[in-house]
């Protein structure tokens, strides 16, 4: 254990403590030895004298001061756009999406895109939620027809800059596959199986 030894004047003395003042003006409480206490005025050296609330102040202070920058961090990455992903279905709608996956922004980019997405509350679903929620309520609107149920038109997906992280997209495939809708994902410019 690390000893802080400090010397200077005694202001005040009694068998547990002693009260003095260093050559830079500074103030210190430190352990009387041997619960002798020294003379005022006697120049006085000893390690510092700390109470046990003090330990208890400081461990409190560390473990507030630790979920506080948790906290921000975690507000941080959940808050962070990572990736954009724009949705062709007879309509535009661009997502921003979170490291966790999580829709942040939901942006039509047409007026049948800004119909499609007026009454779902697709923020801080997962994509794949949000996907899934936008194909059954374009299929509910008919947006889909037959002009998507042929494999020459697929609904397009592109995405951008997730740094090739696998993204789970299992029940959009699935119910893509459920209505016949063939799905083509492109990935910063490139056909991509980086998908669940």
């Amino acid at each position: 254990m690390i000893q802080l030894l400090k010397t200077g004047v005694v202001v005040e003395a009694n068998k547990e403590f002693t009260y003095i003042m260093t050559c830079d003006c500074e103030f210190f409480n430190l352990r009387t030895k041997n619960n002798k206490p020294p003379h005022i005025g006697e120049m006085f050296t000893g390690e510092l004298y700390v109470k046990g609330k003090v330990f208890y102040k400081l461990i409190f202070l560390a473990v507030i001061s630790s979920l506080v920058i948790y906290g921000l961090i975690n507000t941080i990455y959940k808050n962070t756009v990572a990736y954009s992903v724009v949705v062709d279905i007879n309509s535009s709608i661009q997502f921003k999406v979170n490291k966790s996956n999580e829709v942040l922004k939901v942006m039509p980019l047409s007026v049948k895109g800004a119909d499609l997405t007026k009454d779902l509350n697709l923020k801080n679903k997962t994509l794949d939620i949000a996907l899934t929620m936008l194909l059954e309520k374009s299929h509910k609107l008919k947006y889909l027809d037959n002009f998507y149920s042929k494999k020459d038109n697929p609904i397009h997906l592109y995405m951008t800059a997730h740094n090739n992280t696998l993204i789970p997209l299992t029940a959009f495939k699935h119910k893509a596959d459920e209505l016949k809708i063939t799905l083509q994902i492109n990935d910063n410019g490139e056909l991509s199986n980086l998908y669940k």
